[in-house]
């Protein structure tokens, strides 16, 4: 009798142990922010969706990434790109777009003198086919997409932005903003040898050219081809005093390939007293380009450079969010401001609507235009037609974690039966949801 009920003790204590210690679990997991949730759906008192169940989620990091794919989006036979941190080191990873499945992951990084591989920053890539090729600094790669392979990479003589440009089969890349005076050059993807492109006609009377003050230099380059002939759009600039202040003024100009001469030049479109402000050019539509830069939205004709139009913002900044053209109707997000909705063809005022922050940049698909907000930290989803916003969503690690969303995200139109994605990342993990439509 006295051995049962021993035995009944050990036994009654190890169950209490064991609840315990299950308990421990579920709090941990719940803590984990496991996505493994029946699909819901709320929304607010004007109707939009505030919290939504993802597609899927995967946990990236328990650290938080530090690396970015700023501005990529890029996606590749149903699968996008996201960043993985492990053990103190950054890994490029492609995902499967419907499930998160990681196809495989990428760290072929050239290490720095003192073998520091440092984080993955991609500000502008530029992909052909299944290649994707990006520029740190000095270092530069290209991947195969198909297998997540090294195709190249280089250390060059010097640094040069990190912001690339495209043409049909080439890469696009500029002196690092700090070398005044500086040149655009082009290089084939296939491999990594570059050539000089062209350098600005720069202004042979301007005293601070040479005198390392203020910014200077190739700010973007945009290709275009018409009737056969290709052009770069180049906005490029000149330090404007003799203080350092980052005075500057801009430029724009047209340089026609064929010819390996401008046809035009010199044309100023700002002139600032403080620094602020990034340049955007979007697609061409009936021989126009628009350029969003600082707290303007500008509008020329491309061969000639003459302006159309002009929009002017009240304070806000486009330099984050900059600006898209669809629909014949140009959108534009002025950072603390509104998303504007402008006509291309006149530049007036369709609609405004909303708040943006630091936003990400904007990407569209059937009429609906997404973008990682600023401030609140929410992914918006908004009618191309009317402003009227679908989604203000929660990122999913906030209540948990206290990880909202990260300033990039791509979308994925419906391909093969499937449904179209849109598919972004938080500090911690990566995320998808089925699009509005």
């Amino acid at each position: 009798m006295v051995m049962d009920q021993m035995i009944s003790g050990i036994l009654l204590k190890e169950i209490k142990m064991t609840i315990r210690f299950s308990i421990y679990w579920l709090l941990l997991l719940a803590c984990s922010c496991s996505k493994e949730e029946p699909s819901f759906e709320k929304k607010d008192k004007e109707g939009i969706v505030i919290d939504k169940s993802p597609a899927w989620y995967k946990r990236t990091s328990d650290e938080g990434t530090h690396g970015s794919l700023a501005s990529t989006y890029t996606t590749y036979e149903g699968a996008y790109l996201a960043i993985q941190k492990e053990k103190g080191k950054d890994y490029l990873i492609m995902m499967d777009a419907y499930t998160g499945k990681v196809l495989w992951r990428w760290n072929d990084l050239l290490p720095f003198d003192d073998g520091y591989l440092g984080d993955i920053d991609i500000d502008f890539p530029v992909q052909k086919n299944n290649l994707f090729t990006f520029n740190t600094g000095s270092r530069a790669y290209c991947i195969n997409l198909d297998s997540g392979v090294t195709k190249w990479k280089v250390r060059r003589e010097k640094s040069y932005h990190s912001y690339l440009n495209q043409d049909h089969d080439h890469f696009i890349l500029r002196d690092d903003a700090s070398e005044i005076g500086g040149s655009a050059y082009i290089g084939n993807i296939e491999n990594s040898n570059i050539s000089k492109l062209l350098t600005p006609p720069y202004s042979k009377d301007n005293p601070y050219l040479n005198a390392n003050l203020g910014k200077g230099g190739v700010d973007f380059v945009k290709y275009f081809q018409l009737e056969g002939i290709d052009y770069y759009f180049v906005v490029y600039s000149e330090p404007n005093n003799s203080q350092g202040k980052y005075d500057a003024v801009t430029f724009i100009g047209l340089f026609d390939k064929s010819m390996e001469q401008w046809k035009y030049s010199g044309i100023v479109i700002d002139s600032i007293n403080s620094p602020g402000g990034g340049i955007f050019i979007d697609q061409v539509l009936d021989d126009k380009v628009v350029v969003s830069i600082r707290r303007k939205i500008l509008c020329f004709d491309l061969l000639t450079g003459k302006q159309l139009w002009e929009f002017k913002a009240n304070k806000g900044d486009f330099l984050f969010g900059g600006h898209i053209v669809r629909y014949g109707r140009v959108y534009a997000l002025a950072e603390g401001e509104a998303m504007y909705c402008l006509d291309v063809n006149a530049g007036y005022k369709i609609w405004s609507a909303h708040r943006p922050g630091t936003s990400s940049r904007m990407v569209e698909m059937n009429g609906v235009i997404y973008w990682r907000n600023g401030g609140d930290g929410l992914l918006y989803a908004v009618d191309a037609f009317t402003g009227k916003a679908y989604w203000k969503l929660e990122g999913p690690d906030e209540k948990c974690c206290g990880q909202g969303f990260k300033r990039e995200l791509a979308v994925l139109p419906a391909q093969n039966g499937k449904k179209p994605m849109v598919l972004t990342s938080t500090w911690i993990g990566a995320v998808a949801y089925e699009a509005v439509k």
